[in-house]
Order: structure tokens, then C-alpha cells, then sequence
């Protein structure tokens, strides 16, 4: 495979990657005689075997076109986190080709991906299945974020401003009146990592001043706007923390036992947030050899968690 490879216009540790007459997936990988282009891939990325590479050419629908693609999307990309922080910032990095080049979308998508390509001015989608692959004169795309990347903080707080002042222009950032200072997110409408012991949690932080939500509840720019204009946050460890980028809020970040999970401190230390966790005991669902530690319910001691929660003795304070 003949790959071409600049620097991006913005950011040297960016390198856009762009392949003549190849195939873009639906998860991004782009192929060409029996090749793909692992460079384009997030660093757990395992190489696609041969027989997946030909099932672009044997098992797969082609649908042509006559322009340039991009290539944005991975096998994560129904997971909050890893669509935010992978997919949308690749869109970021390329978005000097917006809107004339289309981007490579899966068909298969949740409310948030609507959401976020609209708030991002992001119409020009190509969606395709999993039986469907792009045949383009031109697949583009660019390198994923690493944690060795110097500039990987700078890339994170300029996409940070690019989303704020999409939604200033377009008035989707609130006053401040309409939304509390004080947050504490549950998790009671997801699948895993719940609150088994909300009715103890709840009285607490609702007793402390805390505005208790379900960001399930509430559009991408309510989401949005409950972090910007929060002074404290906390909460059960889940996706909902994505948004620690839109805030100077101080954040606790309630993690269950056994689950070794650093990217929302990562993303506090890039932002400069104060950034605490504690843990809670796990709770078994099911049979402990078919369960992960991060599919697990918790359980939270009360009496550390008001600990955590108090100013005075935790240090968790607002960094205005």
C-alpha cells in the first residue's frame, strides 16, 4: 500500500494519512490490496487478519464514489468516551476538509452521534453497515491521541474551545442561573456500575447542596451546559464525566473496587481540575468469573462519602 503523509496544518504531532483508491469500513479501517492502514488506529488496535482485509473485496457491498473520504471512526465508536476523545477529535484535527469531504459514518448509531455531528455542523455523512465498504479515490485520515504526545493537552483544550463557541454561536450556552453548582450524577438508568445503595447516597448529597441528575435525561447541550457551569461534581465512575473537558469544576469521581480506570484524572490533569476518587465495594450480579470489575454495581459507605464531600477535612475545593 503507497501512503502519503503530511503534517497537519495545525499540530506537528498530527499526521494526516491519505491512500489512492482504497476502501473505507465501517469501522474506519481502510484497505487496499489486502493491506490496512494501522497508523490510523487507536494503539489497542489489533491487525486485521487476512481473511478480514479480503472480506472488503469478497463478502462486502461497494459503494462508490467520485470525491474524497474521511476516514474518523473505530470499533469503539459506540462508546461516549472513546466516540469523544477519538472519533470527534480526529474530526478536529481534520476539519480544514470540512464540509466539502464527506466523513465515513456507521448506519448503526446512538442519539449522542445525531447529536454531536448537528452541534458540530457535521452533514456531509456517508452511513454505511457492516456489510458495506466506501471504494473512494482518496481515503484520508490522521493518528490518534497518545498520552506520550506533547502537544496531546494543547489539541484537548483548543477542541474544548472549538465545541463552547460552536454552541455560544449558535446560544446554547445558558446562563448560569438555569443550572446548579453543585452536581451529583447517578447512575440508576444504566446497564452496569449502579448505585445499589441510593437510598442512603441520595439524602446525603441532596442535604450538602448537591442537585442529584441523570444526564440520561437531558439533551448533549444540557449535558454540556451542567458541566460548564458547575462548581462541584460527583458521582458514579461512567461515561457522563466525558464532559470534565466543559468544566472547572472540582470533580469526585466514585470508582467500584477492583476497576483500574485513570483516563477522567488523565483529563482532569490536562485541564487543570481538582480531581478526586474514592472506592466502593462491588457488588456481584452474577457469577463472579463471567463478570468484569467494570460491569459491577457498587456500594457506597455513606460515612466516606460525606467525608469526601466536606470541604474542610477532603480538600475537594472548587480551582475558580
Amino acid at each position: 500500500m503507497r501512503v502519503s503523509v503530511k503534517e497537519n496544518s495545525r499540530f506537528e504531532e498530527i499526521k494526516e494519512y491519505s491512500v489512492r483508491n482504497a476502501h473505507i469500513g465501517c469501522y474506519g479501517y481502510i484497505t487496499k490490496g489486502l493491506e490496512n492502514l494501522s497508523a490510523i488506529m487507536p494503539s489497542d488496535y489489533s491487525r486485521l487478519p487476512l481473511m478480514s482485509i479480503g472480506g472488503n473485496y469478497i463478502y462486502r457491498k461497494n459503494l462508490r464514489i467520485q470525491t474524497p473520504a474521511l476516514s474518523v471512526v473505530n470499533s469503539w465508536y459506540s462508546n461516549f468516551y472513546h466516540f469523544i476523545y477519538e472519533t470527534l477529535i480526529k474530526i478536529f484535527c481534520l476539519r480544514d476538509y470540512l464540509p466539502e469531504t464527506p466523513i465515513v459514518f456507521p448506519t448503526e448509531r446512538s442519539k449522542f452521534h445525531d447529536e454531536w455531528l448537528s452541534l458540530l455542523d457535521i452533514d456531509n455523512v456517508i452511513l454505511i453497515s457492516n456489510r458495506q465498504v466506501v471504494k473512494t479515490p482518496l481515503a484520508i485520515s490522521c493518528n490518534n491521541l497518545t498520552d506520550d504526545m506533547r502537544q496531546k493537552g494543547q489539541i484537548l483544550r483548543d477542541f474544548k474551545e472549538w465545541v463552547i463557541e460552536k454552541m455560544k454561536t449558535k446560544g446554547l450556552i445558558a446562563g448560569k442561573e438555569h443550572y446548579p453548582e453543585k452536581l451529583f450524577i447517578t447512575r440508576s438508568k444504566a446497564r452496569f456500575r449502579r448505585i445499589v445503595n441510593n437510598d442512603e447516597v441520595l439524602p446525603i448529597v441532596r442535604a450538602m447542596g448537591y442537585t442529584v441528575i441523570e444526564l440520561e435525561d437531558y439533551s448533549l447541550a444540557e449535558q454540556i451546559n451542567f458541566f460548564y457551569h458547575a462548581q462541584k461534581i460527583a458521582g458514579a465512575h461512567g461515561a457522563g464525566f466525558s464532559h470534565m473537558a466543559f468544566t472547572q469544576a472540582s470533580v469526585l469521581d466514585i470508582i467500584v473496587e477492583g476497576y483500574e480506570a485513570d483516563w477522567f484524572e488523565k483529563l482532569a490533569k490536562t485541564f487543570d481540575l481538582s480531581y478526586i476518587s474514592m472506592r466502593a465495594k462491588a457488588i456481584l450480579k452474577r457469577d463472579e468469573s463471567a463478570e468484569t470489575a467494570g460491569h459491577r454495581d457498587l456500594w457506597v459507605d455513606t460515612s466516606m462519602l460525606h467525608k469526601y464531600l466536606e470541604e474542610s477535612k477532603c480538600g475537594f475545593v472548587y480551582k475558580g
